[in-house]
């Protein structure tokens, strides 16, 4: 499929903010670590679809409905914002330590190397 290249610039964008979510995660549980909460990174709950990745998809998803690398995009980023909001209530919640595991644990980082790896199969593939 051949997509218009804004949009392929603002997935290549949101490749780049992935990279710079793992500091920032890693960052909060160090915080969270010295039993700090001050400074840490509070997200609004938000609707996936307003970030600026879900926006992307949701442009793409209108330009190509059957896109199979889109759909599964999709899914995978619907989830990793599942998991942001789960760790968030945890600190909200006050639970450092379950907070600390799931930002530095493998799950996280599956998730965001699953996404991040799929975008860049979009990208190879709308080359």
């Amino acid at each position: 499929m051949l997509y218009r290249p804004d949009l392929i610039d603002e997935l290549e964008a949101a490749r780049d903010a992935l990279d710079r979510w793992r500091d920032l995660h890693l960052e909060m549980a160090l915080r969270l670590r010295r039993g700090r909460r001050s400074g840490l990174a509070h997200l609004r709950a938000q609707d996936e679809s307003q970030c600026r990745l879900g926006r992307c998809l949701g442009e793409m998803r209108r330009q190509a409905p059957s896109d199979p690398y889109v759909a599964e995009l999709c899914l995978l980023h619907d989830d990793f914002h599942a998991y942001a909001g789960a760790v968030q209530h945890m600190i909200e919640q006050g639970r450092a330590d379950a907070a600390i595991a799931a930002l530095t644990g493998m799950e996280f980082e599956g998730r965001r190397g699953a996404l991040t790896d799929r975008i860049t199969e979009l990208l190879a593939e709308a080359a």
